[in-house]
């Protein structure tokens, strides 16, 4: 049988618990709003930041043998472009588009 003694401790170890996972879940809440967004808005200002100086002019095509082979055509559009194909990054095999 259990006595009073024991239900009052197994009663105290269940509202320790309870005591534990608000305090956990507060401190978890805190860092959250402390340190977490915090740095992903320094993240993200850093990455504007870099965007500011980065040069958008088109990369210099070199036309290396072992890149941009097509050994067979791609099932969408033309064929000769990738799915996620940029005409400004991207070149084709005999060099960027638009540019002759």
């Amino acid at each position: 049988r259990n006595s009073l003694p024991t239900i009052l401790v197994i009663d105290f170890y269940r509202f320790n618990r309870f005591v534990v996972a608000v305090l956990l879940s507060k401190t978890w809440k805190i860092l959250s709003f402390v340190v977490a967004l915090p740095g992903v808005a320094v993240c993200m200002l850093n990455v504007f930041l870099k965007q500011q100086h980065h040069s958008h002019e088109q990369p210099e095509f070199v036309p290396y043998s072992h890149l941009r082979i097509r050994s067979k055509r791609f099932p969408w559009g033309d064929g000769n472009k990738s799915f996620f194909h940029n005409s400004h990054l991207n070149a084709l095999p005999d060099g960027y588009e638009g540019h002759e």
